[in-house]
């Protein structure tokens, strides 16, 4: 049996440098030789994005291109998102917000700052409150725009429905013309001077639902007494 002397002596006559205590560096240089094979797919961890704008969680996005982004999330809101989850808060076109609280899932289809919209991707329906039965779902009635709730109408939400006005009028017996009047139009008496048809009371508002007319102007009406000596009236649309 060999002895280690012998290998010594056997390596220095061979010119090999022998090592008895097993060290020696990591590798280096540039890899060599046939590198060819099957390497084992390592699976791969949830990440974990942290320090996102807003303090919430975010996602890793890659794109088209292969560039791999970062989309901010908020996984545990107790609210529905407003106007101002925009791009100033850090959100984008994709970004998902969770309502925890009602179970509804929102995405950001709009990030403009001050405006953003955010669509209800939840499947389901809608469903609301006995106490809400006289309630309409609309924005705020003044103030900047936000999301619509449940609430009461507001003069404020109702637009002019008047959208013809004309003020016409006669000293004598006679047809009163109003171009464009249609079926349906209201005739207020501004002087009260109308008296309705078979009674001795003035009618302040005449509710024409036939009208006879010529070119588009009122000839003569089923309830209205044009024989009084001085009247104006003022024609108002309904639709």
């Amino acid at each position: 049996m060999a002895s280690l002397n012998d290998l010594y002596s056997e390596a220095g006559l061979l010119g090999q440098d022998v090592s008895g205590g097993g060290g020696g560096g990591p590798p280096s240089g540039p890899a060599g030789g046939d590198l060819t094979g099957t390497y084992p797919n390592p699976a791969l961890n949830d990440v974990v994005v942290t320090g996102v704008t807003g303090g919430t969680t975010g996602f890793l996005y890659r794109n088209a291109a292969g560039v791999v982004f970062r989309r901010l999330a908020n996984l545990s809101a107790a609210v529905d998102p407003s106007i101002n989850a925009d791009s100033a808060a850090g959100y984008s076109i994709g970004s998902v917000w969770i309502n925890t609280t009602a179970d509804r899932v929102w995405m950001c289809v709009d990030n403009s700052a001050g405006s953003a919209i955010w669509d209800l991707i939840t499947p389901g329906t809608v469903t609301t409150s006995g106490s809400l039965a006289n309630y309409v779902l609309c924005g705020p009635v003044s103030g900047a725009p936000s999301l619509p709730t449940f609430r009461n109408l507001d003069v404020a939400d109702i637009p002019l429905i008047l959208k013809r006005q004309q003020e016409d009028g006669n000293n004598g017996p006679g047809a009163v013309p109003f171009p464009g009047a249609r079926v349906g139009d209201v005739v207020v008496d501004i002087l009260g001077w109308v008296t309705g048809a078979g009674t001795m009371l003035n009618s302040n508002i005449a509710d024409f639902e036939s009208i006879i007319s010529v070119n588009d102007q009122i000839q003569q009406t089923s309830m209205a007494n044009l024989s009084t000596n001085t009247y104006r009236f003022l024609l108002q649309a309904r639709s």
